[in-house]
């Protein structure tokens, strides 16, 4: 394995671009990405692992601070309009969605002999953790506060989650060759709780348009589209539903919207982020 490019560091981790010529794999184009201590990624990175490439990014080599990919095309780019329209980026991004839960479930239901990864975060901890977290004063965040307090966040069957689904966390990979049509996730939080959460990041993203995320009529549509998927599966496939309806996909909006902005109240897209909430809330209501 040699360097084949700068290293980026993040946060939480850092990324190294790596050639693996060995031919110990089946590319040789690869990223290694280190987590830093005291960092959140390991269960990330243990969930990425067990969806054995099942709509995510296969895992080549992990060990407890590290895991070895095959390195993704950064085009086409889902979040940008030049590459897909909306209508065409939903699609992939709640099937592939989609996918992640239903494999999860029959990974869960067979028996597989691939226990869930050890040290996932229950979506009841990410909550009260948040309800930690300073919150701004107003009557609507006030409003949200006592809306999730009493959400059901693990649903009649908790499933592993990636927790953290949105346009710049589904990449390409031309060398995936099955139903995916080469999409996969990467940089999963690694949360375990209600499917429906997974779906709620894409109400706010790309994050670097907000304009576009603000729009009614794109969230209505967002909403649909992910109360279609989940409801539309034929005879023979599994009946649990991450979302019943659109008006329930907004619920999960709503909530997620609420953790976002108390975690993000230092960034610069906090006011963006809080007139989105706002939106959200007053299409729940039937006020958009």
């Amino acid at each position: 394995m040699k360097l084949d490019g700068e290293p980026v560091e993040t946060g939480s981790s850092w990324l190294v671009p790596v050639r693996c010529e060995d031919g110990a794999f089946d590319t040789a184009a690869a990223m290694l990405k280190v987590a830093k201590p005291g960092s959140d990624e390991r269960p990330g990175m243990a969930l990425l692992e067990w969806w054995a490439g099942e709509g995510a990014v296969r895992v080549l080599r992990r060990d407890a601070d590290a895991i070895l990919m095959p390195r993704l095309d950064q085009r086409p780019a889902l979040g940008n309009l030049d590459d897909f329209d909306d209508a065409r980026a939903f699609d992939i991004l709640v099937t592939t969605t989609d996918r992640l839960h239903r494999q999860a479930r029959r990974a869960l239901r067979a028996g597989e002999g691939r226990p869930v990864p050890a040290g996932l975060i229950p979506l009841t901890d990410v909550r009260e953790h948040v309800f930690g977290l300073p919150l701004a004063r107003s009557e609507r965040l006030a409003r949200w506060r006592a809306f999730a307090a009493g959400f059901d966040l693990e649903g009649p069957a908790p499933l592993p989650l990636h927790g953290d689904i949105h346009h710049g966390n589904l990449m390409h990979n031309p060398g995936q060759r099955d139903r995916s049509g080469g999409w996969v996730v990467i940089d999963p939080k690694g949360y375990v709780g209600h499917p429906g959460y997974d779906f709620a990041n894409l109400f706010f993203n790309p994050i670097d348009q907000p304009g576009r995320v603000a729009d009614p009529a794109r969230i209505l549509r967002l909403a649909e589209a992910i109360a279609a998927v989940s409801t539309s599966r034929g005879a023979g496939q599994e009946t649990d539903s991450a979302v019943r309806s659109p008006g329930e996909a907004l619920d999960f909006a709503w909530l997620y919207g609420g953790f976002s902005v108390s975690w993000g109240a230092d960034q610069l897209w906090f006011e963006d982020r809080m007139a989105q909430l706002s939106l959200i809330e007053d299409l729940r209501s039937g006020g958009g």
